[in-house]
């Protein structure tokens, strides 16, 4: 068993394939921490409260562009 070592030598990846594959494990193990630790969950609350903020300036946008134009309206018709 011992004498079959040496030949399984060829077997063994190059250098950088053990680093291309070592940085994959990293990632790897660096995004199952993230998410057992919950990071998830806190940028899903973000983008939720984000996408909120987007609608309600939205909002506020639309209304004074209705009042701009009554405005406008009420100046031409003082005219």
């Amino acid at each position: 068993m011992i004498g079959l070592l040496p030949a399984l030598k060829v077997l063994e990846p190059s250098n950088t394939a053990q680093l291309i594959l070592g940085n994959y494990t990293n990632v790897l193990s660096a995004l199952g921490a993230a998410i057992a630790a919950g990071v998830g969950t806190s940028v899903h609350k973000h983008v939720r409260a984000h996408r909120q903020q987007t609608a309600d300036l939205q909002t506020t946008v639309d209304r004074l562009e209705k009042e701009i134009k009554q405005l406008s309206k009420q100046i031409a018709d003082s005219k």
